[in-house]
């Protein structure tokens, strides 16, 4: 059909209008055919209309199953019934162990987001303290001001890497080196065998430092000095904005969490049906099973007894009925 459609609906066919017919039989399985095509018309719609939402908002299966094969081949009622109970059944039930699923990955997700949440307030309080220590941010480098080497470190910058190549050679063990201080606090430039990266710590208890800048040169870590204030402000808001939309998630979850299977009431009132009708299809097989066992001559006997006298003669010969009819046939005279 698609092939013969295709050779009429094509450049170069001389007749302006073409009609096509679809023929259809009555009590076929073309019904059920047309109601697939369809679903995968509207289907094709919602894609066309809008793409993004087409797969969320149709989640009916628009390729024919087995069970709904059997049920329009099926000329028994009871058993085209119990088909259909029985995908309803499937179909919900999956549905039901996908809704406990995402429970499941939803109480993963809260526990991780409730763990992020508690480390990212432990580094805004960090964060909230170191700025609340180094004050007016008063920096002296090699006990100069900070403003005063106008951002040109150079002879700082070889005394530290001077320092730090002797210290890898002589495998001291040596990896922080002091440059300054800030509001009082010593900051030092402290070098990392792992990542190759250096860190601007400062030592805001004795032995206790916290890392405020990183980079691969020396030279970087001290320029990062001159915006150091405004650093920490903008990551202690970044802390803060992180949070917040963690926990908000984190409630949205839990409202998801208590919600409950929607189809529930459904999934069971079918399983019930579905149980119902299989009994109803066992009852009626096991009664034709007991009347196949009794012989021939017994129901022949049983169908006699049950018969008048008056409606085995009819019965043996239908013209006495007629009769009857006959003889009992109002007559009206001419008038």
């Amino acid at each position: 059909m698609e092939q013969r459609g295709g050779r009429i609906e094509r450049f170069g066919n001389m007749f302006e209008n073409a009609t096509r017919y679809k023929y259809s039989t009555k009590g076929s399985f073309d019904l059920f055919k047309w109601q697939k095509l369809k679903q995968k018309a509207l289907f094709a719609a919602q894609t066309k209309k809008s793409p993004r939402d087409a797969a969320r908002e149709f989640d009916e299966e628009i390729n024919p199953n087995y069970a709904e094969v059997m049920a329009a081949a099926t000329n028994d009622p009871l058993i085209e019934q119990s088909i259909k109970l029985e995908a309803e059944v499937n179909r919900l039930a999956l549905l039901e162990r996908s809704f406990h699923r995402a429970k499941s990955d939803r109480a993963v997700n809260i526990e991780n987001n409730e763990y992020d949440v508690s480390t990212l307030k432990d580094k805004l309080e960090l964060t909230n303290s170191i700025v609340d220590k180094l004050g007016d941010f008063n920096i002296s480098i090699k006990g100069a001001p900070f403003e005063a080497y106008k951002m040109q470190f150079d002879g700082i910058v070889n005394e530290i890497n001077k320092s730090i190549n002797k210290a890898k050679k002589r495998k001291t063990g040596q990896d922080t080196f002091e440059v300054g201080q800030i509001s009082g606090y010593p900051i030092s430039v402290k070098s990392s065998g792992s990542t190759r990266k250096l860190s601007l710590v400062v030592e805001i208890e004795p032995n206790e430092f916290v890392k405020i800048a990183e980079n691969h040169f020396v030279g970087g870590l001290l320029k990062s000095l001159d915006i150091l204030e405004r650093d920490l402000v903008d990551r202690a808001s970044s802390l803060s904005q992180r949070i917040k939309y963690l926990e908000n998630q984190i409630v949205s979850l839990k409202t998801a969490s208590n919600n409950v299977f929607e189809y529930g009431d459904r999934l069971i009132s079918s399983k019930l049906e579905l149980k119902s009708v299989k009994k109803e299809i066992a009852d009626n097989a096991e009664l034709d099973q007991n009347e196949s066992l009794v012989p021939a001559s017994e129901r022949w006997n049983d169908l006699l007894n049950d018969l008048s006298q008056k409606e085995f003669k009819t019965l043996l010969n239908p013209k006495l009925e007629d009769d009857l009819l006959l003889q009992n046939m109002p007559i009206n005279s001419p008038n």
